[in-house]
């Protein structure tokens, strides 16, 4: 047990030993979240902490795992995930350029044979994907790098959602049956247990489009590379459930916004965290109710792996269905949402 925990005590450590200087660092850079316009926070906010995390994983990633093909793969991939994301947070990036910048990103994993080849069909066999592999794994990466991107709207919520994320993935018999996989969890969570202290309400950093782009990838390569992996790959209903939160928060901003005639790349103030202020929790509380939520339907996700694939998908449109009333009755009781005490910089 000792052996298993200590990729994650070292990601984990390592993160929390590099994220003061992170800051100095965005200081020095300016990169820096002020006070005005439409964040409210009451006093600057450096937001590369995605350096910590970055800096934590990858150093740790060298000390615990040998070279292989995959760890080139992940490095590589990952790093222009990072640095897209860093791009941004110091020049301000147009939308469409950073989504070309995440979509070639992405498109370094089918080189490294990282890719979606077969999905399970809820009624039985498998569903080989063919040509469409390649297409379909950029699709699934770059949507869980602006999933994560989207939800980063109040102090540690993405940050601990990628942990609860990852720590059902981590419980995945798929996962769990990959020694690299599962190092992978484990380093995935330690950095985000390591950074939180720093990015708790009242946060001293933000983790930024460095932190988020980051997170979000490594929660896409984790599922590619062991849940969606082989003809013993998983349906999809399970990492659907996994990242259930910011799936479904992501979905409804897309659709909200396209209701509204408005480009999805408009940020507004009608995220799920949003909602929750508006009904009258405080900071806090709004971000241990989604950690709350996100570990409810992580622990289906993991049920749901070792049941019957057609009752994980009934049993997923339940939870949705529940989920959009509960978050219908949300909307029509609060008409004029309160700002995030964050501000939403990219949401």
């Amino acid at each position: 047990m000792q052996r298993q925990l200590l990729p994650l005590l070292i990601a984990g450590g390592l993160t929390a030993v590099l994220a003061p200087p992170a800051t100095v660092i965005a200081r020095a850079l300016r990169a820096v979240d002020e006070p005005g316009g439409r964040r409210v926070n009451e006093r600057p906010i450096p937001r590369l902490g995605g350096l910590a995390l970055f800096g934590g994983f990858v150093g740790a990633l060298f000390l615990m795992t040998p070279p292989s093909s995959p760890r080139t793969g992940l490095l590589l991939a990952g790093s222009a995930a990072f640095i897209v994301g860093l791009a941004d947070d110091l020049f301000s990036l147009r939308p469409a350029v950073k989504l070309v910048g995440q979509i070639l990103s992405a498109s370094i994993l089918p080189f490294f044979g990282v890719a979606v080849r077969f999905v399970s069909n809820p009624w039985g066999g498998m569903i080989a994907l063919g040509p469409l592999a390649a297409p379909a794994t950029v699709l699934w990466v770059v949507a869980l790098m602006n999933m994560i991107n989207l939800i980063d709207g109040l102090d540690g919520l993405a940050a601990g959602v990628s942990a609860i994320a990852a720590t059902s993935l981590l419980f995945l018999p798929q996962c769990l049956e990959q020694p690299f996989i599962t190092s992978l969890c484990l380093l995935l969570i330690g950095c985000t247990l390591g950074f939180l202290p720093f990015n708790f309400h009242p946060a001293r950093t933000f983790m930024g489009d460095s932190g988020s782009h980051f997170l979000g990838f490594l929660l896409g390569y984790i599922t590619v590379a062991g849940a969606l992996k082989g003809r013993a790959a998983l349906t999809l209903s399970v990492p659907f459930l996994a990242f259930a939160v910011p799936f479904a928060d992501t979905s409804l901003a897309v659709l909200r916004r396209w209701l509204r005639h408005r480009s999805i790349f408009v940020a507004d103030a009608d995220h799920l965290h949003h909602r929750l202020l508006c009904l009258g929790l405080n900071h806090r509380q709004t971000v241990l109710v989604l950690y709350l939520c996100s570990a409810i339907f992580g622990a289906g996700s993991v049920f749901l792996a070792r049941a019957a694939t057609r009752l994980g998908v009934m049993i997923l449109l339940g939870l949705t269905a529940c989920a959009a009333c509960g978050l219908g009755g949300g909307i029509h009781r609060c008409r004029e949402p309160k700002p995030s005490p964050r501000g939403f910089l990219d949401a």
